[in-house]
Order: C-alpha cells, then structure tokens, then sequence
C-alpha cells in the first residue's frame, strides 16, 4: 500500500477510535466534523505534499475592534509552523473568516498521534474562538479570558512529538481523544460521550481548502 493510501486508512482508524466509523475523505479530499455542536474542524489532504491539514473556525469574520495585545498574540501564532508544524491562526480572504490551521506530515502520524494532535488543536481552538468573541463584545482594552486564557493557546504543545492529554479537571468538554465516548481508546477521562460527529454542511472558509 503506497503513501497516498496512508491518508484513507488514517482517518478510517480514527473514526472507529472515537465512533465516527463512517468518516472519510470526499471527492475533494476533505472530511467535515463538528465538536461540541458550535465547532466545525475540517480534515484536508494534501496528496501533493504528502501532509495533513487541519482547519478550524474561530470567528465567522474579524472582530471590528481588537486590542493591541492580542492583535500581537495572533500575529506570533504565525511563527508557530516553524516549531515542529504547531497551529496557526490566519484570515481567509474569500470568507473573510478567522481559522486555525495547521499542517503535519503523514509520515509523522499514527492514530495515536492524531488523538493528541487534534485535542491540542481544539483547545486552541476553543481559546481563541472565547477571546475572539469578547473582544469583540467588550472592545480593544478587554482581557476576556484573563490572563490563563489569554496564554492558554500558547502553552499547548507546539506538535504531536511534545503533546499530552489535558489532565483530569482540564478544560470541560476536550478529552485527550477528542470525539471519543468515555472508556474508548485514548478517551483519558471521563467526560461528555461522543461530541464530535459528521458536519451536515460545509463550512463557511471552504474556499481555503482548495489551494492544490
């Protein structure tokens, strides 16, 4: 089985891990899946470059005001690729929605790693989508999160080589296998039974996904 096959066999062993069997790549080499009901992550693959992409919705568009510390904590997301392939947030400019993205190689991933990479992924998702918000909501000079929130993007491991599962008591609803019902392999803890699932429609940053 060549590389190429990697990327259906990968995403078929997650899916039965937190019980999505039916996951898959469609035609355009994209699997849509929504965690907790509000937040949509896309899988992509990139046949050319051989590498996963995982994209996440933070903000349908850019808050109209933004202070400049967190303005700053965004930007130095941008750096985050260059540290063993870490996430990233960006503006898409057809959408004109706000996303994490980021890109792994497939030879670097198993379905273990995949476990930790995307509940790294959506914590980070799910910080910055609650700042996001109250910056918008309270204007340039609010700290929505406080200060753990405010950091808690950046303390996550920066690739699968250095990530670990939230410790008991962690952030609610991200269970080190995100998706996973409790007692499934590498669910970690208890918590809310399977909530991630198949997105019923796309999401609104499509058009990103198509740059092969």
């Amino acid at each position: 089985m060549n590389r190429l096959d990697g990327f259906d066999r990968l995403l078929a062993e997650f899916g039965e891990s937190i019980g999505i069997p039916e996951m898959a790549f469609d035609e355009d080499g994209l699997c849509h899946i929504r965690v907790d009901e509000e937040y949509p992550i896309t899988f992509r693959r990139d046949d050319d470059n051989h590498n996963l992409v995982l994209v996440g919705l933070i903000a349908e568009e850019l808050p109209q005001r933004l202070g400049r510390e967190l303005v700053g904590e965004m930007l130095a997301t941008g750096v985050e690729p260059l540290r063993d392939h870490g996430a990233a947030l960006g503006l898409e400019p057809q959408s004109g929605t706000l996303i994490l993205h980021q890109t792994m190689p497939l030879a670097k991933i198993d379905r273990t790693v995949l476990e930790t990479l995307l509940g790294n992924f959506i914590l980070m998702q799910k910080d910055w989508s609650a700042r996001i918000a109250g910056a918008d909501a309270e204007g340039p000079d609010a700290d929505p999160a406080g200060q753990a929130g405010t950091r808690a993007g950046h303390a996550l491991p920066p690739g699968p080589s250095a990530g670990r599962p939230p410790a008991p008591g962690g952030a609610a609803g991200a269970p080190s296998a995100p998706g996973a019902k409790s007692g499934a392999p590498g669910a970690g803890q208890s918590g809310p039974k399977a909530p991630a699932k198949p997105a019923a429609t796309e999401p609104r940053y499509h058009p990103h996904l198509h740059h092969r």
